[in-house]
């Protein structure tokens, strides 16, 4: 059986690997997915509601900034994952129905090639895309931040003595450090790799099957099992049975725990956070995502096509 399986494995014999191949693949799919409408339709709802979220608060200065920070990492962290998910599922699955994938892999192209390029193009397209949203979140951000200037001035008028001159100036350097707050890179940061990640797991999914509403399903389903992962392991390890506490383990196995990229909380409480844990979760991502797609590669590598 298993001497079965290897003989059906494709195999390219005397023709190297080649990374210009990944390239022209990767770049190829990048062009092919800012050209789909879903692509479009969606980053243009998070565009809008970036840069109208100065218009959703009227509260104090504090409060005002912190929600649309809120606003901001969460649409770039929503929007962000509605393309990856939904993209990757809709591109490999054209690709088996417009029968694209058999004319290039009986090309002198490997199986690694083709799906690293995919990838490598998904992540190209994501990093467009939050480098867009960020820009805007930016803008708003700075925008907002000359308003209350100016509205801080207006409203403190020329104050004589030096106590209001004091206040002003307290209340001006406040807002300066709200909107130049460094966490910010941070948390966008995290949440690219969490795209980053959650486009392998879209990536893994579409390896098993060549159904887009099935991709999108259980790549839906295991996002939202990956904000839950850490809350549910809290309880099962505190209240649970043996056989619970081994089931969270192996849930928790091999499903990412996407929570920790998540830094708005902490952001909107005022925690710092350091670049040593930033660099962790980091390391984690990235060892995540590498070991997602090895196992599409080893799942792609046998499909029949």
């Amino acid at each position: 059986m298993a001497q079965e399986a290897i003989s059906s494995a494709p195999v390219r014999t005397g023709v190297p690997f080649s990374l210009a191949r990944v390239w022209a693949i990767a770049t190829n799919t990048f062009v092919e997915a800012t050209r789909q409408k879903v692509f479009l339709i969606v980053l243009l709802v998070c565009v809008f509601i970036l840069a109208s979220s100065r218009f959703f608060t009227q509260f104090g200065f504090q409060d005002q900034l912190k929600m649309i920070k809120d606003i901001g990492l969460g649409v770039i962290a929503f929007g962000g994952m509605v393309i990856a998910i939904i993209l990757t599922a809709q591109l490999l699955a054209s690709e088996v129905e417009n029968r694209t994938i058999y004319t290039i892999l009986s090309k002198p192209v490997w199986r690694l090639e083709f799906i690293l390029g995919k990838f490598v193009g998904m992540v190209l397209l994501m990093l467009a895309s939050v480098l867009l949203m960020s820009a805007v979140f930016v803008l708003v951000l700075f925008y907002m931040e000359r308003v209350l200037i100016s509205e801080t001035l207006a409203g403190f008028g020329m104050a004589a003595d030096q106590t209001g001159l004091a206040t002003n100036e307290m209340v001006i350097q406040q807002i300066k450090a709200q909107v130049r707050d460094l966490n910010l890179i941070k948390a966008v940061l995290l949440a690219f790799t969490k795209l980053v990640l959650v486009t392998a797991i879209a990536m893994f999914v579409a390896s098993i099957s060549t159904s887009m509403i099935f991709t999108v399903f259980i790549s839906f389903c295991i996002y939202i099992m990956g904000h839950l992962q850490s809350s549910a392991r809290e309880m099962w390890q505190d209240q649970g049975t043996v056989l619970a506490k081994f089931g969270m383990f192996m849930v928790a196995f091999f499903i990412p725990d996407l929570q920790s990229f998540n830094l708005i909380d902490d952001i909107i409480v005022g925690n710092v956070i350091t670049w040593a844990h930033t660099l962790k979760v980091l390391g984690y991502g990235v060892g995540m995502t590498a070991l997602i797609m090895a196992l599409a590669y080893s799942i792609f590598y046998y499909k029949e096509i």
